[in-house]
Order: C-alpha cells, then sequence, then structure tokens
C-alpha cells in the first residue's frame, strides 16, 4: 500500500509504550509534499488494520488520524 502511493518510504517493525504496555507496531517514514496523501494513507490503515487511529509526524507536530475521520 506504501510502495503504490510514495516513491520513498522505508517500513520497520518496532516497539513502543502506549497505555503503560509495551505494543508491537509497524512504524514508516514517508518522503512527500503532500500532507493530504499521508493523511489518506493513515486512514486507510486505520481500516485496514483495525485501529481506532493512526499516528503520524508533520513537522515535528504528532497528530493522530481516525479512518472515519470523525473522531
Amino acid at each position: 500500500m506504501i510502495g503504490r502511493n510514495f516513491p520513498s518510504a522505508t517500513v520497520q517493525s518496532a516497539e513502543a509504550v502506549y497505555e503503560g504496555k509495551r505494543r508491537s507496531i509497524l512504524m514508516a517514514r514517508i518522503r512527500t509534499d503532500s500532507t493530504d496523501a499521508v493523511v489518506d494513507l493513515a486512514q486507510r490503515l486505520c481500516i485496514a488494520f483495525q485501529q481506532r487511529f493512526v499516528g503520524i509526524e508533520v513537522g515535528g507536530r504528532y497528530i493522530r488520524i481516525y479512518g472515519d475521520d470523525t473522531e
């Protein structure tokens, strides 16, 4: 999904602490000028992985993106 939409991206398996517990995560670094394309991808990832939200960082600012973009 990422490789089809962005010519330059890295995806890594990682661990993070969320709500006091260690969790397996996927971390993607994407080089693009299109914030809208990253938000669209985040929404699609929410649906594909059945997650409540996907966190993205743009310009050093963390943002939660929800699959339905209504929360």
